[in-house]
């Protein structure tokens, strides 16, 4: 995908099974693989810039123009270009998510350079043993290298629901916001810059936070986001060092699900003691009793659930276990938030009494 099959291939291929549909899952892989190989060469910006034809763009990419060409064509029918003669340009879908602001590029990297490896590493050895011998984090360790592009992949995956979930939110004018687990710092910078009061601190694994102090000090927030490096499991989230500060709202997005059952309650009662009386926890996760009509969010939480399983020894949780997690840590009036525009992705908030 995005390749779709249209209603005879739906029929014939997919409802008739008179022919492999595993074609599809076939296309979808090497899909994403030619997209990260595009971006990588500047296919999508040089496109955003100005149509061109292959020859074209080869010259502007230094690229060998008939290879450009093969490349273009199988993109074109994947509809990440369209094709005018032997023109190409950016499709509706590359123009909305493959170039500017709200780029998924970096996402499609992480999974290329990053997961895949670990996947084909850890895989089997997770499938016989229930887990993996080390997770993506203590592996990302021994490969430091590879931290900025794990966190620019979080950073490009947050800009799909970064506004919606500050719209949920609703932050007061001049609150303190605690980033748990917040790498990137992505989440923090733009509460900060929706709302001139608030102020945030990120706190995360040390080498994970060279990206938020980068991203504080190009958003020239620096001043109003820090940056804290933490174990969230055994270090104070308070502030730390003796440090009475508290906070009055806590982020705990995308943290979950690489955690046990108990691990999750210790760290929400760190959270809670983070907080100031009536603080806000917001948990932001995939969790496993995602209904409704999306069928996709439905198979991205099972697919992700899983990929959790072998990256972390995670899982996804249901939202029920979560909401009792918040209860044993004192926050009351819990309830869940789905998010349509980021299929699968949905939201647990609940106050200190």
């Amino acid at each position: 995908m995005p390749h779709v099959p249209n209603l005879l291939e739906r029929l014939y291929v997919l409802r008739g099974n008179r022919a492999p549909g595993t074609i599809y899952d076939l296309l979808g892989s090497w899909t994403c693989k030619t997209v990260v190989l595009a971006a990588e060469v500047g296919v999508f910006e040089a496109l955003s810039e100005r149509p061109g034809t292959a020859s074209d763009l080869a010259v502007r990419l230094d690229c060998d123009p008939d290879t450009l060409g093969m490349l273009c064509t199988f993109l074109a029918r994947a509809g990440y270009l369209d094709r005018d003669g032997e023109t190409y340009h950016l499709s509706g879908l590359s123009e909305r998510w493959l170039v500017g602001d709200a780029s998924l590029v970096d996402w499609f990297t992480f999974w290329d350079r990053v997961v895949y490896p670990f996947w084909d590493d850890n895989a089997e050895t997770v499938l016989r043993t229930g887990a993996p011998e080390q997770s993506l984090y203590a592996w990302l360790d021994d490969h430091p290298e590879l931290w900025a592009a794990t966190q620019r992949g979080f950073e490009a995956a947050a800009t799909v629901v970064v506004d919606p979930i500050l719209d949920a939110v609703d932050l007061a004018g001049d609150e303190r916001v605690l980033d748990v687990g917040g790498g990137h710092g992505r989440y923090a910078i733009a509460a900060c810059e929706r709302h001139p009061g608030v102020e945030a601190t990120v706190v995360d694994d040390p080498l994970a936070l060279a990206v938020a102090r980068e991203n504080a000090a190009d958003a020239e927030l620096d001043d109003r986001v820090s940056v804290r490096g933490a174990d969230l499991l055994t270090d104070d989230l308070g502030g730390g060092n003796g440090d009475a500060e508290t906070y009055d709202v806590a982020f705990v997005f995308n943290v979950v699900h690489g955690m046990t059952p108990a691990e999750n309650e210790r760290l929400l009662a760190s959270v809670a003691d983070a907080l100031a009386p009536g603080g806000r926890v917001v948990v932001v996760d995939q969790f496993a009793d995602t209904s409704g009509p999306m069928a996709t969010a439905r198979s991205l939480v099972a697919f992700i659930g899983f990929s959790y399983r072998v990256l972390l020894g995670g899982r996804a949780y249901p939202y029920a276990e979560v909401a009792d997690w918040l209860g044993a840590a004192g926050f009351v009036d819990t309830s869940r938030t789905d998010f349509r525009r980021a299929p699968g992705v949905s939201m647990a908030t609940g106050r200190l009494s």
